[in-house]
Parts: C-alpha cells; structure tokens; sequence
C-alpha cells in the first residue's frame, strides 16, 4: 500500500467516525504486521487502550516500540519482558527459550 493510500485511509475513518480512534476499540489485536501498519499502530495507542501486535519480525519494531514483549509456546506465556527481549530473541532465536523450558 502506498503511503499517501494510508494516509487517505486514516483520514477518511477519523472523518467518518468523527473521532481520532476511528476503531474505538479498547483492544486492536493485529496479526503479522508489516512495517506500513505501524503508522496505523502508533496512531491508535494511547493510554486508554492496548495494541497486541503479533509478529515473528524484529524490523517492525524499529517503528512500533513496544511497552512489553510476550514469547509464546505451546499455546502459554513462557516468557515475558520489555523491548530488550525482543532484540535478545533477534540475536538468539527461540531455541534457549526452548531450552529454560524443559529445565
């Protein structure tokens, strides 16, 4: 999507909704987003909602600063922390999360 397409996007749903939220929504869940969607994202944050982003991809949160990092398997929270454990994940991949796991 082109960024001025977005932007018409935004705008328009702000217009018609007559709010800067136009999903008015107290949790947004999006799943495998691309870089484009962060704008959409940090628009929509704010203190009076939470944004659960889910993705497998470190470059997007060079546009989307999270507040928490969740690591999930087998369907649980097997570990949790801030920013710092998303790059660790970069850096490491999952397999010693894998690991603590089992220990």
């Amino acid at each position: 999507m082109r960024e001025e397409h977005l932007d018409r996007m935004i705008a328009e749903s702000e217009q018609l909704s007559g709010t800067s939220n136009p999903f008015d929504n107290k949790v947004i869940i999006i799943d495998e987003a691309h870089n484009f969607v962060s704008r959409i994202v940090n628009k929509l944050k704010s203190k009076d909602n939470a944004v659960l982003v889910i993705t497998h991809y470190q470059r997007l949160l060079d546009h989307i600063v999270p507040d928490f990092v969740h690591v999930l398997f087998d369907g649980k929270i097997v570990k949790s922390g801030g920013k710092e454990l998303a790059f660790e994940l970069e850096e490491k991949g999952y397999d010693w999360i894998k690991e603590e796991i089992k220990s």
